[in-house]
């Protein structure tokens, strides 16, 4: 469950992040690094002071920001002036841009499905009883292409489908 990811920083230990699958140390154990309460105090800064740009209470940090422009860097934001020069197709960037997102969301929707379907006890998630949390110990994909690389002709896609067994 996603919305547990804050538990892995809590007051008694903040020492780790979770990437799917593991935890990865920030710093060593008991070491107290980084302090929770620092962190927390640096969050609620930092976001206060971009909301408080976005909405206008504060000056905004660049002259070329307008108040209430929710397009981070501007609505044009060109900072190398790439889509002035002669050589650059500013379309086919437009277009390229687009396809790249298209290819995230898809490779996201791999990634989820990769979840349901190594953790979960029907690999279709339909009706399913359990369901991943990274924090609890699910496998991540991490782990599910160690354990393929090792044995790819057992950890496959069927192996969790149920077919060609």
């Amino acid at each position: 469950n996603w919305f547990q990811a804050g538990a892995v920083c809590t007051p008694e230990d903040c020492t780790g992040i979770v990437f799917p699958g593991q935890v990865i140390p920030l710093a060593p154990e008991g070491s107290g690094f980084p302090q929770f309460y620092n962190v927390l105090a640096g969050t609620v800064i930092l976001m206060g002071l971009s909301e408080a740009y976005r909405t206008g209470l504060t000056a905004p940090a660049f002259p070329e920001l307008e108040v209430g422009d929710l397009h981070p860097g501007g609505e044009h934001f060109d900072p190398l002036n790439l889509a002035e020069s002669p050589s650059f197709d500013f379309d086919r960037m437009k277009i390229a841009e687009l396809k790249h997102a298209r290819l995230a969301m898809l490779s996201w929707l791999g990634y989820m499905s990769q979840a349901v379907a190594t953790n979960c006890d029907n690999p279709f998630g339909i009706g399913s009883e359990t369901w991943p949390s990274y924090i609890e110990g699910a496998k991540g994909p991490y782990a599910n292409w160690q354990d393929h690389v090792a044995d790819p002709f057992v950890e496959n896609v069927w192996k969790y489908t149920g077919l060609f067994q």
